[in-house]
């Protein structure tokens, strides 16, 4: 410990020197700009009298200090005066305290009391509203000091959890301690992840009822948002953004749907997404699940890769996110097992997702002004889904081919073909686009009409799920 005092004192002994100031009976003589003081040199009484004072904050290396020269005053000051005498009280000082006193003698020879003030310790709070961190508890905390900038999204433990609201202060420490409510949440809470009961649907094939049965799954009740995207640090792709694609009205552009997005880039969002909220991701090519080993994302029918990527396959028992099956689809846009065919005495749904009238759930052609909307402005159906109908068009995991002509159970659709299913119609598609009817476009084809809306499986099962 001795060797290391004596360390603190030759290096301000060191730092005076070279400024052209000296040392008299072993006070540290004042210099001018920023001083290094070792803490352990601090005095809590001045040794000697003084004529005048100056007052030393402490910088954000936590070993240099810098004068607040507003403060400077020339007063006698006895022999045995403390700290508590010496220091005062200014705005200039928020968020410090005083620390010490070191003695010295001016360069006009005048003898001075330097008092030092250290950054306040200060610990912030954060409730987590709507999540927890990697421990399961929904508070976490930081520590640092005051004045020195924080990165919330870094050093707070949110476990598997993203913003939904940033906007808190401070962007630096407040001179005490302080607690946030951070509303904070995960994926799943974010999309309104529904856990929807499987059930059966009737599905018509060339004029012949067949039933279709699906088991349990989770379904998003929203179209997947550009804002979730962007605070995940990620590029937006969307054609409907920038100053020449506003919103209508009213409507936000954080919460519009993600678009522009091909098949391909869906199954690689859902692995990111997998990733990023601790779960085991569905999709794999060459036995590879983290997409950045994946290689670049075929664009076009020419490019290198994309008999590769065609071969991408599915664990059906991973926990992680996943394009919804056609059958799924269309099972939770008919309203489930809360349908109009099983709750309303009739034996057939309603026509869109949720009502007879698509102006009540789904932007088309008709209603959508030529754009796109923020997600659940309309009324959902029956399940609590939004905008099952119209919007986007909505990707789903099946190769498209022609229907079973037979009773089915949870179908993962043809196993060979060029084009893959698209459900629900777009902004600008028409409104004779039901809850029965389906499209097929290219896996690598973007447009402004294609998003994605996530699932996950409700019960994997086996080693992949643990």
């Amino acid at each position: 410990m001795k060797s290391r005092i004596f360390f603190f004192i030759i290096s301000a002994c060191s730092l005076f020197i070279l400024s052209g100031c000296e040392s008299n009976d072993g006070r540290v003589v004042n210099g001018s700009g920023t001083v290094s003081v070792g803490l352990t040199y601090f005095k809590e009484q001045t040794t000697a009298k003084a004529s005048r004072i100056h007052h030393y904050v402490q910088n954000l290396d936590m070993e240099n200090y810098t004068e607040v020269e507003e403060l400077e005053e020339d007063r006698a000051i006895e022999k045995g005066a403390s700290t508590a005498d010496l220091a005062v009280e200014s705005p200039l000082l928020e968020g410090f305290y005083p620390a010490g006193i070191t003695m010295a003698t001016d360069p006009d020879g005048v003898d001075a009391a330097n008092v030092y003030y250290n950054r306040n310790k200060v610990t912030l709070t954060f409730n987590l509203l709507h999540g927890e961190n990697t421990v399961g508890e929904t508070t976490s905390v930081i520590s640092g000091y005051f004045g020195a900038p924080i990165d919330v999204r870094k050093d707070v433990d949110l476990g598997h959890s993203f913003f939904l609201d940033h906007n808190f202060e401070p962007r630096s420490f407040p001179a005490t301690d302080a607690t946030y409510d951070l509303n904070v949440g995960n994926i799943a809470y974010f999309i309104a992840e529904t856990e929807i009961e499987g059930g059966t649907f009737v599905r018509n094939v060339n004029g012949t009822d067949y039933t279709v049965t699906v088991g349990d799954f989770f379904l998003a009740g929203k179209e997947l948002s550009q804002y979730l995207w962007t605070q995940l640090g990620q590029e937006n792709p969307s054609h409907f953004q920038g100053k020449l694609r506003v919103p209508v009205e009213g409507e936000q552009q954080d919460f519009r749907p993600l678009e522009n997005l091909s098949w391909f880039d869906c199954i690689v969002i859902c692995n990111m997404l997998s990733k990023i909220d601790g779960l085991i991701p569905v999709y794999s090519i060459d036995g590879e699940t983290d997409v950045e080993k994946w290689g670049t994302v075929p664009e076009d029918f020419d490019s290198e890769n994309l008999d590769k990527w065609n071969l991408v396959e599915a664990n059906s028992n991973a926990n992680g996110y996943r394009l919804p099956t056609e059958a799924e689809w269309e099972f939770a846009a008919r309203g489930g097992n809360s349908s109009a065919s099983k709750t309303g005495g009739q034996n057939r749904d309603h026509v869109f997702s949720g009502s007879d009238d698509y102006a009540d759930v789904a932007w088309f052609v008709n209603n959508s002004s030529a754009c796109t909307h923020e997600v659940a402005r309309l009324e959902p159906n029956e399940l609590g889904l939004y905008d099952m109908s119209g919007n986007v068009d909505e990707w789903c995991w099946d190769i498209y081919g022609d229907y079973p002509a037979e009773n089915v159970e949870n179908p993962k659709g043809a196993e060979n073909g060029a084009y893959r299913v698209k459900r629900g119609g777009n902004y600008y598609g028409s409104a004779s686009n039901s809850v029965e009817t389906r499209s097929r476009n290219l896996p690598y084809r973007r447009t402004s009409g294609f998003g994605l809306r996530l699932a996950r499986n409700a019960h994997p099962m086996g080693p992949a799920a643990e």
